[in-house]
């Protein structure tokens, strides 16, 4: 009868070990590890015990209590797994100095007694450290770890014990029975640590998944496809994208139809009925609910059901906005670079081919004659004056545009700048056989002042200027303009010519590199080279202002430019107002 109750307890025990396992392996927690090799241990022991009863032979009880030490030892292990504690090395030698303490009695003969004593008292100390470590430092709830440490510590001192009691107690049947039903209730504690854990963990992982997603600048989503569709879960983030709430999305299975243009919508379509590969991105323009609208990436993940039909689709909508503005721009650079070049070639091209032909016919001697020389050496000039202005153009801009030039700014007087672009191109007004209105008051300039370089400020005005005589009509007027806007607060400068002005389909370009637009009539006066205005807009950006045009076809061309006026504030430190 005792054989039949221990072997089947035995079996038992061992099937719990494999259970343990089992849990581990699915999880991969080690100290489920370390207690499924904690009844491994005493599976052998009961089996130890079983072939004892049968044959009587005290060697078998001396390595039974060998097995019943690493039993406990291995569930201290188990405490410091769980603890996520690395195991002291030192319980490593206790281990080795009990071992050889057995050898040594088992090799001399002493009685199980002095055997048993040793490694008992080395079992309560275990169960001690185990029950410190549980009551101090386990993170599981109150209860759970009340009974634990006692739990433990039933264990290991009743282990101890018990086996010292089996040389003295007659009824040995019933100290078997007590550490079975010990094992069990040991077992059962376990067990329950084990579930509380992995709720806790459960809990743990749930609230962290919560806190990322709630906290996510992206908008998490999860669309049900069966057995109807609708928005089972998203992210509170996709208020802040998109301006709809996430109610919303509950309330209106289709609101996606809504967030993007129709161009974008089959594409949409596609996503949201699962027509789509694994992990397909796609950028469309999203919507917003106040009418706004942004670059925004989907990328959504189809999950089969059990019929391999698509039962759901769960994705992220993230603004990509930064990122397609800088490919857009890219590629819009990549296409001005291209344009540019395209430009300076034909733009170099004509003055060098001139050069080119006339350098050869004298090489040649075909232009030979003393005023034929003079005359194509002239040409051979001018044209390569021509090539050094453009260069020296082009120069200027490149390093305007990648703010490489430098300004020389100095503070001056409205009144001193006007009086200095009035001296500087009056010869030129006077020889252009324009007449000029020129219109300003000293007393509305004065006293106020300017960061200003006179010599770039003079060079855009000089560009305005230069403009306007070359497309005014015959005996026309020039209207030049010097005010102080007190409501900007910035300093005006205009230029108007009478002509057949720009037409509305080139007024937005004129500032754009090498845009110039068509003549007129095939006898029309060269329209330039495209620089002098793009020039223009670089130095008045420099300082802060704006330039622009106005024309009325047929009729007239205005540019203006602005800058801020420069005034004291109340530390005596100087500000540009508009700046």
């Amino acid at each position: 009868m005792y054989f039949s109750i221990l072997l089947a307890f035995a079996l038992v025990t061992l099937a719990i070990s494999f259970t343990y396992f089992y849990m581990f392996s699915r999880r991969q927690e080690r100290f489920m590890k370390f207690w499924g090799f904690s009844w491994v241990a005493y599976s052998f022991s009961l089996l130890f015990l079983i072939i004892f009863i049968n044959t009587g032979s005290d060697f078998l009880l001396e390595i039974r209590k060998v097995v019943d030490m690493f039993n406990i030892l291995l569930l201290l292990f188990g405490v410091f797994a769980f603890m996520h504690v690395a195991i002291p090395t030192y319980w490593y030698r206790f281990s080795l100095y009990m071992i050889l303490l057995a050898g040594i009695c088992m090799i001399y003969r002493l009685d199980l007694l002095s055997y048993y004593l040793p490694i008992s008292l080395f079992q309560i100390a275990t169960a001690m450290v185990i029950c410190y470590n549980v009551a101090r430092y386990w993170s599981v709830a109150s209860v759970e770890k009340y009974v634990a440490t006692v739990v433990f510590f039933m264990w290991g001192v009743a282990k101890a014990l018990l086996s010292i009691m089996e040389l003295y107690y007659t009824p040995i049947f019933n100290l078997y029975m007590t550490e079975i039903m010990l094992s069990n209730i040991l077992n059962f504690c376990i067990l329950t640590i084990y579930v509380q854990y992995t709720r806790q963990e459960a809990g743990l992982t749930e609230h962290l998944y919560q806190t990322v997603v709630e906290n996510a600048s992206d908008a998490i989503f999860y669309y049900r496809l069966t057995p109807y569709h609708a928005f089972a879960y998203v992210t509170p983030s996709v208020e802040a994208i998109t301006g709809y709430s996430p109610k919303m999305f509950y309330e209106a299975p289709r609101l996606y139809v809504h967030l993007v243009k129709e161009k974008y919508l089959d594409g949409i379509e596609d996503i949201f009925n699962g027509k789509i590969q694994h992990d397909e991105g796609q950028v469309v323009e999203i919507i917003k609910k106040n009418g706004e609208s942004f670059w925004g990436e989907i990328k959504a993940t189809v999950i089969t059901g059990t019929s391999k039909k698509p039962a759901a689709v769960e994705g992220i909508l993230r603004d990509i906005t930064v990122m397609k503005s800088a490919q857009l721009e890219q590629i819009q650079a990549k296409h001005s670079r291209d344009l540019l070049l395209s430009y300076i070639s034909h733009e170099l091209r004509t003055p060098v081919t001139s050069i080119a032909g006339y350098l050869t016919a004298l090489e040649d001697g075909v232009i030979h004659e003393e005023g034929e020389v003079k005359e194509a050496m002239e040409i051979i000039t001018s044209k390569t004056l021509i090539l050094k202005k453009l260069i020296d153009d082009l120069d200027q801009l490149s390093k305007l545009e990648t703010h490489q030039f430098s300004f020389e700014f100095m503070t001056c007087t409205v009144k001193e700048l006007v009086d200095h672009l009035l001296s500087e191109y009056f010869l030129q007004l006077r020889t252009s056989g324009l007449s000029a209105s020129i219109k300003y008051s000293r007393r509305e300039l004065d006293g106020h002042w300017l960061v200003a370089d006179e010599a770039r400020i003079s060079q855009v005005f000089s560009n305005l200027l230069s403009n306007a005589i070359k497309y005014s009509d015959q005996d026309s007027t020039l209207s030049i303009v010097f005010k102080i806007d007190e409501t900007e607060d910035v300093f005006v400068t205009s230029v108007t010519n009478t002509g057949r002005g720009i037409s509305r389909k080139d007024l937005p370009y004129v500032f754009d590199r090498f845009y110039r637009a068509a003549p007129a009539a095939p006898e029309e006066k060269s329209p330039g080279r495209g620089l002098g205005l793009t020039i223009s807009k670089e130095i008045i950006k420099s300082h802060g202002g704006m330039i622009f045009a106005e024309s009325i076809e047929g009729k007239s061309t205005t540019f203006t430019f602005t800058i801020p006026l420069y005034k004291e504030d109340s530390n005596g430190t100087g500000k540009n107002i508009s700046s």
